[in-house]
């Protein structure tokens, strides 16, 4: 045999002796009578924290079975809010039933017609007048009425100073194709033409009624293309106007 194998051999049979001599000792040894239980010792130190668990279960749902309580007292009204927007428009109602008539009122203050304006004017020709005309405008520049002073015999024209209805009316005596026009602020108003094949003297006469605002001007004009006035001793050619009525 080896070296190595020798010191096993004997380190077996060593341990095998000691395990023997152990068991003989334990059988001869006699039973001896338990001690006292020693004093506690003291309280030990907390454990490090442990690890967070594991999220439990839901608990069960439990029904209310409380009893109700009576109503309380009606609280304090509350401020009032802002204005809300308008609504939309509500379809039209029925048309009602005519109401009760009223009382008669009272009679007016009676009025002053003599004290009402009258504008009225009548104007004829002369032979001065005969060379006059501007921009084919007809100048009656003898004046026989100008009441209210609103004819100016120097332009032949008629302004209005009072607001209402009038009437002109003109008389024009020739002895050729004539054709006259009333004239109000420019624009043309009545236009009247007579044929005088005969070239005898003849009346051409034409009137209206024109509503006048103040400021208004009328006069009458002759169409250039025509001929003009005759002049006769004892037939004059004559432009009136006068109010009707206010307005």
């Amino acid at each position: 045999m080896s070296g190595m194998m020798k010191l096993y051999c004997k380190l077996a049979t060593v341990i095998l002796i000691v395990r023997l001599h152990l068991a003989i000792s334990q059988q001869s040894t006699c039973p001896v009578q338990s001690g006292k239980d020693g004093q506690p010792g003291l309280q030990g130190r907390d454990g490090r924290p442990g690890e967070q668990g594991d999220t439990g279960d839901p608990g069960a749902s439990i029904r209310w079975t409380g009893v109700q309580g009576e109503k309380g007292d009606k609280g304090d009204m509350g401020p009032a809010g802002q204005p809300g927007k308008r609504g939309a428009s509500g379809l039209l109602g029925l048309q009602g039933p005519p109401g009760n008539e009223g009382e008669k009122g009272r009679k007016g203050d009676a009025g002053d017609s003599k004290n009402q304006p009258r504008p009225a004017f009548s104007a004829t020709r002369t032979l001065e007048a005969d060379m006059k005309n501007a921009n084919n405008v007809v100048i009656f520049n003898n004046v026989i009425t100008n009441q209210g002073n609103h004819y100016d015999s120097s332009t032949g024209k008629f302004k209005c100073g009072v607001k209402g209805y009038y009437y002109f009316v003109y008389h024009a005596i020739s002895n050729s194709n004539l054709c006259v026009k009333i004239i109000m602020n420019g624009n043309l108003q009545v236009g009247l033409c007579d044929s005088n094949s005969k070239q005898t003297p003849q009346i051409n006469s034409g009137g209206t009624v024109l509503n006048l605002n103040i400021g208004d001007q009328v006069w009458i004009e002759l169409d250039p293309s025509t001929g003009g006035l005759k002049l006769i001793r004892d037939m004059d050619t004559i432009f009136n106007g006068f109010l009707l009525f206010p307005n």
